[in-house]
């Protein structure tokens, strides 16, 4: 497929080095973000954006639905959806399932009325094949850019980051969020949220049953 994604590490193309992590993006920036898309963004953009957010997938796997992908039988976008992930772990690839908000399956539903069950679920504006991760990059640098926030800390990762790091503020279970990843290992979820070994410590020393 023109444009496919792949999960083959976070680099700078070309020249193999390890970029830095990007920042999530906070709660009142998510919303700055949508309203931003309201007036000025497509139902592609509205739905991509709720969806990167939503699911937490790589940016691969994103790009890699289809239509067909996110509809019940009944035409209906489903609550779950159940992923392939393409990042292979222990010589496997893991399924990891995302939970939907109404408010995603409505922006999601809008976009893709009408559309051709086997054409990708997000292409390029006037395109007939899959946005690419660098298009993905572009947009999103576009949109926190929009709402005045610094586009150089923010990536395709910060997507899949977002609603994690909600997750595990709200909740502190980090196995919790390691299923809503997709992570084969707790120890990929702790790096991954940035939790060190003086925050476990001070999170156990805090609690005396």
């Amino acid at each position: 497929m023109r444009g496919s994604a792949n999960c083959r590490g976070n680099t700078v193309s070309g020249k193999g080095i390890a970029q830095g992590k990007k920042a999530a993006i906070a709660p009142e920036n998510i919303a700055a973000i949508r309203a931003y898309l309201e007036t000025h963004g497509s139902a592609r953009d509205r739905a991509l954006f709720a969806l990167g957010v939503d699911s937490m997938l790589r940016g691969c796997d994103l790009l890699r639905l289809r239509t067909k992908d996110v509809l019940a039988s009944d035409g209906s976008v489903r609550e779950t959806l159940s992923v392939v992930q393409s990042k292979i772990s222990a010589g496997k690839a893991c399924t990891v399932t995302c939970y939907l908000t109404p408010a995603t399956r409505a922006l999601v539903a809008a976009h893709v009325a009408g559309r051709d069950l086997d054409a990708p679920l997000f292409c390029g504006q006037g395109r007939s094949y899959a946005l690419s991760k660098a298009q993905l990059r572009l947009l999103l640098k576009a949109w926190v850019a929009a709402v005045g926030l610094d586009p150089s800390a923010h990536s395709n990762h910060s997507l899949r980051r977002t609603k994690a790091s909600a997750l595990y503020k709200t909740t502190k279970d980090l196995e919790l969020v390691r299923q809503a990843l997709g992570h084969s290992h707790i120890t990929s979820t702790q790096a991954y949220l940035g939790v060190g070994s003086d925050q476990v410590r001070s999170a156990c020393l805090g609690l005396d049953l």
